[in-house]
């Protein structure tokens, strides 16, 4: 499957069109992205400007809660979904959903075999084919002014390869896995399969995102294949990067840091080159004070890593995760920065409908 065109044979002329804008920018202009960023006002409220990608998640939509688990009512979220839209930002969903054995939130998401629960046969499958269809519900809804859908990239089983989630394939040392990389790759191909040929869904294009902490920075390009679902099942090769960017219990120095961060978005930008497909950040952690960017995350580090070479430019978009806002003056001297965009900045990000 060629970046040329999205995994979906039937995907919408919008969806067909921005996937076709974003092969174009590749390389050209990179969008700064904020997790919830409408829901609260952050980017926005600093500088005036709406993000280049705009992220919610769906965790709760599961059980056909009101809210997801951060507390973001799932009706406002449509509505600012449509304003993203209109606005000249991507959007991206994600999706945090319980454990289907034990319905265990955050922090409390793992138990054995759960992928194999949820498979078909599976002593959970018949709810997780009700989630699927709460899923589909509520993507349905997403739609512009004159009716059409909006196009969404979809960010499901993210970090998978960490353990800390019900469809992870990582584990501690002295651990086994609680699920392999073939049942990983079942639980994805199963869950497109549904999306786009049950439920109908055609404006979707699809990320995948292990997370950076549990990859080897040595081995990294082949780490980043394990569970790989196949290049017809995915559109976007991303990364979940808080490693490299900072944590109190890292004793790297800050030139380490940076020089992980680099190394990791090139490594993933040449698996890209490779499948010939679209990467991007897809998360990534506040870079401050450990990494000796308290007053200049932004263009001290996130920025300069960005244009450290022409593989690090290949990401279309650092989304940042829903923290608070740091470092407000050196975020507004991003605005403006030659490859970074916010939202409006590109000329006809969705592109021309085909």
């Amino acid at each position: 499957m060629s970046a040329a065109t999205p995994s979906d044979a039937n995907a919408t002329p919008e969806t067909r069109a921005l996937h076709s804008r974003l092969r174009e920018l590749t390389g050209i202009r990179t969008l700064f992205g904020h997790q919830d960023d409408l829901a609260y006002g952050g980017i926005e409220r600093h500088v005036r400007r709406l993000p280049g990608v705009v992220g919610f998640d769906l965790g709760g939509i599961e059980a056909l809660a009101g809210h997801n688990l951060d507390g973001v009512p799932f009706q406002s979220m449509i509505r600012w979904v449509r304003e993203a839209h209109a606005k000249g930002a991507l959007v991206t969903l994600s999706w945090h959903s319980v454990n289907p054995i034990t319905n265990g939130g955050y922090g409390h998401n793992t138990a054995p075999m759960s992928i194999a629960s949820v498979l078909r046969n599976g002593e959970c499958h018949e709810k997780f084919l009700r989630w699927l269809e709460h899923v589909a519900m509520f993507i349905e809804q997403l739609t512009d002014a004159s009716g059409r859908p909006i196009p969404v990239i979809f960010r499901p089983f993210h970090e998978h390869s960490g353990d800390w989630f019900w469809w992870g394939i990582g584990a501690k040392p002295d651990q086994q896995p609680q699920n392999s990389p073939e049942e990983f790759v079942a639980l994805w191909r199963f869950t497109v399969d549904y999306l786009r040929d049950v439920a109908g869904l055609h404006n979707l294009l699809y990320a995948i995102s292990p997370d950076r902490s549990r990859l080897r920075l040595d081995a990294l390009e082949d780490d980043y294949l394990r569970g790989y679902p196949g290049d017809e099942f995915v559109d976007i090769l991303g990364i979940d990067n808080y490693w490299d960017a900072g944590r109190a219990d890292d004793d790297r120095t800050s030139d380490e840091l940076f020089d992980g961060y680099v190394a990791t978005l090139e490594a993933v930008a040449r698996v890209g080159e490779a499948r010939d497909k679209l990467v991007a950040q897809t998360e990534t952690g506040t870079p401050g004070e450990r990494v000796g960017h308290a007053d200049d995350p932004w263009t001290g580090f996130l920025a300069r890593a960005a244009e450290h070479s022409a593989l690090t430019r290949k990401h279309l978009w650092h989304l940042v995760w829903r923290d608070e806002v740091e470092a407000p003056d050196d975020l507004a001297r991003l605005v403006g920065h030659p490859l970074i965009a916010f939202a409006g900045d590109v000329d006809d990000i969705y592109g021309a409908h085909q």
